[in-house]
């Protein structure tokens, strides 16, 4: 069976905010046949942390109101223009 087949959905969790990336969108080609998962750790940080790229975060849109410390998460379709 491929990997594809093995992996699901994987759920972020932000408090009660919770991001579903699709399955389609978690493994990322790298030549060869050779798929990683899109996620890398950070040392350069100063902590520990993981990098959640912006393969994960297409067709996501974020919104940030900076004056009520808040951040909103929505679907989108990227593929059309707005």
């Amino acid at each position: 069976m491929e990997i594809e087949g093995l992996v699901g959905d994987m759920v972020f969790e932000f408090g009660r905010v919770e991001i579903v990336v699709e399955k389609s969108r978690i493994l990322a080609e790298v030549g060869g046949g050779v798929r990683c998962i899109g996620i890398g750790r950070s040392d350069r940080l100063g902590a520990a942390s993981s990098i959640i790229g912006n393969f994960h975060q297409q067709n996501i849109w974020v919104e940030f109101d900076l004056a009520n410390r808040r951040v909103g998460f929505g679907k989108a379709d990227c593929s059309r223009s707005v």
